[in-house]
């Protein structure tokens, strides 16, 4: 179970997709084969924080696992949501 807490300013919870992702680390610490996952917005801090939470089903290989979440914008209008370029990817 992951929660990720984001700051979306002037953003609805509407105007997002966050998703986590799941995977295997290579050597360089980077995710590989990641499995993706929509995050659910739940609650909202009232200061302009919105918590978003999801469940991943436990990853059945082996080796040294991780995970991420990342941030994508979502407009019915977007073909996709990579077309405006604009990802955010969690911070340690």
């Amino acid at each position: 179970h992951v929660v990720a807490t984001l700051r979306l300013g002037r953003l609805q919870p509407d105007d997002v997709v966050v998703q986590l992702c799941v995977g295997l680390v290579d050597a360089r610490g980077e995710l590989t084969s990641a499995e993706v996952v929509t995050m659910d917005p739940k609650d909202s801090t009232g200061d302009g924080r919105m918590t978003f939470e999801a469940t991943a089903e436990p990853y059945q290989r082996s080796g040294l696992h991780g995970y991420t979440a990342r941030v994508l914008p979502f407009h019915e209008a977007l073909s996709n949501p990579w077309q405006t370029g604009l990802v955010r990817w969690a911070e340690a």
